[in-house]
Formats: structure tokens, C-alpha cells, sequence
């Protein structure tokens, strides 16, 4: 228990110092905007690239982890989809509610991977990621598309998928991993700096997201997606890595991936694509809050 505590304990430590800063006059607004942008089409990248392009694939359960990683997320969205079908929630609440028990906020992972397990946790965490961030994304597309109100094209689509970062991130370093030729070091070390800066600063940006104006209201759903997301998925994951035969850290891994509380990102697809981002919102900050506390719990019993 101490030793989850002392990771996630400065994890959320510096999301609430995010949260001050967002509030002080002094710091202007598009600051905020122009971090979150510079995390997500660069630092985050970098991270992923350098922390896939070292893996040895050979040595890594790397069939397990998908096998539980893909499962336990479409066993949970059949259940989430179940669950906000049966409440009869409106088609814009049933996205957010479907997203909040399936999206994960990967800068907290990260950080959390990296605090426990060192190289070999960043290395982990980026695969999982590189297995299910696309898998997350085409089925919240689907579902913004189906149930959402001002959804784009299946073109603007695909090509929004395609040119994330975050799959851009995970396919340089996949292609690096593979490759016999390695980066000259000045742009290895640059790629290594420009990632271990994404980590502090992607925690403050997270905290300076959170918006406690909505919880008052749809606290059935709020409540619905907090269960699944942050209780129901981990154990649906931990069960299946446990049915598998996977080790130890790769258990805690893919665990920790699915236990997560959701990305900004759902809150901006669920604005962009008719979901109730105002919702997606309340849903991302509660759960943010929750999982300083579920975290550890759940952490503590993968050791």
C-alpha cells in the first residue's frame, strides 16, 4: 500500500496544483490551451516512441496483454451500452456514460507506470496503449457517430483516427522497435527529453481541465460510469490476465491501464461529435477525483 501511495500520491498531487494554477490571475487562459496542444502533438508523441522503439517484443507477453486489454474493453462496452439502454438515458447521455466507463486518461498512466516499474513500466504501459488506444477510439467514433448529433463524415473520420498523435506515437515506435537501424543519439536524447517533460506538465493540465459545475445534476449517470469505468473494467481485466497465465507487472499493467479515470480527449470528441460534453465533463472530473483514491486500492492488490 505504501508504495502505491508514494507513486499516485505526487501523481494527483501535482493535477491539484494544476487545478490552483487554472484559478490564479496571473496565468492567462491561453496558456492552458497552448499546453494541452503541445502534450498531445509532441511531448506525448515523443514519450511513446522512445518508450515502444526500446522494446524487445520477444520478451513481452504481448498476445496476453491484448488478449485482455481488447477483451475486458468490449466486454465492458456491451455492458456499459446494456446498462444506459436499460436507464433509458438520451442518445447524448448514453455516449458519454458509454465513454466514461471505457476512455482512460493515459498521462496518469504513464506517470503511474513510470513511478512503480521504471523503464520496464513505460515499456509495458506503452504497449498496452499501442493495443488499445486505437480499439478505444473506433469504438467511441462508432458510437458518437451512431447516437451523436452533429457527427462528421466516416471520411473526416477515419482521417482523424489515422492522424492522431497518440497512434502516430505508437506506430514510429513500433516501425523504431522493429528496425535494425537505431536513431543517432542527439535525436534519441532529444526524443527522451521532450518525454520525460510530457509527465509534470501533462498532470497540471489535466487538473486545470476538471469542471465541478455539473456534478449536482445526472448523478445516475455520473454514478453508472464510475462504477463501471474505475471498479467493474479493472476487475473484468485483472480476471482475465489472471485466466491467462500473465505475470505479475503485466497484470498490474493492464489493470492499471483499464482503472484509470477518463482523457480530456472524450470531453472534445463528445463537443465535436453531438454528445453531451457538458456531461463527458462532470463524468472525467468525478472520476478524476474518485481514482485518487481507487488507485492505490487497486494497486496495492497487484503487489
Amino acid at each position: 500500500m505504501s508504495a502505491a501511495l508514494g507513486a499516485i500520491g505526487p501523481i494527483f498531487a501535482l493535477i491539484l496544483i494544476g487545478y490552483g494554477l487554472r484559478r490564479a490571475p496571473w496565468l492567462p487562459e491561453a496558456f492552458w490551451l497552448g499546453a494541452e496542444r503541445v502534450v498531445y502533438w509532441v511531448l506525448f508523441p515523443a514519450l511513446l516512441t522512445t518508450s515502444l522503439g526500446s522494446i524487445d517484443w520477444a520478451k513481452l507477453p504481448v498476445t496476453g496483454i491484448a488478449t485482455a486489454a481488447v477483451g475486458s474493453l468490449l466486454s465492458m462496452t456491451v455492458l456499459s451500452l446494456a446498462v444506459a439502454t436499460t436507464l433509458r438515458l438520451p442518445a447524448p447521455q448514453l455516449t458519454s456514460v458509454v465513454q466514461g466507463c471505457l476512455r482512460p486518461n493515459i498521462y496518469i498512466g504513464f506517470a503511474a507506470a513510470s513511478a512503480l516499474w521504471g523503464e520496464m513500466g513505460l515499456g509495458l504501459f506503452s504497449l498496452t496503449v499501442a493495443i488499445a488506444i486505437p480499439l478505444v477510439n473506433l469504438i467511441a467514433v462508432i458510437l458518437l457517430s451512431r447516437y451523436g448529433s452533429a457527427a462528421p463524415s466516416w471520411g473526416q473520420t477515419l482521417r482523424q483516427i489515422i492522424l492522431n498523435p497518440i497512434i502516430l506515437g505508437c506506430v514510429a515506435g513500433i516501425l523504431l522497435s522493429l528496425s535494425p537501424v537505431r536513431l543517432p543519439v542527439p535525436v534519441a536524447d532529444t526524443l527522451k527529453l521532450l518525454g520525460q517533460a510530457s509527465l509534470p506538465l501533462a498532470l497540471l493540465a489535466v487538473g486545470a481541465s476538471l469542471d465541478f459545475s455539473m456534478l449536482r445534476d445526472a448523478r445516475i449517470s455520473i454514478g453508472v460510469a464510475a462504477l463501471g469505468k474505475l471498479f467493474v473494467l479493472p476487475a473484468l481485466t485483472f480476471g482475465l490476465c489472471r485466466a491467462l497465465g500473465l505475470d505479475p507487472v503485466a497484470t498490474a499493467i493492464c489493470t492499471l491501464f483499464n482503472a484509470l479515470p477518463p482523457s480530456p480527449s472524450s470531453y472534445v470528441m463528445a463537443r465535436a461529435m453531438g454528445g453531451d460534453h457538458r456531461l463527458m465533463a462532470a463524468i472525467l472530473t468525478f472520476q478524476t477525483v474518485i481514482s485518487s483514491i481507487s488507485l492505490p486500492l487497486i494497486l496495492m492488490y497487484q503487489s
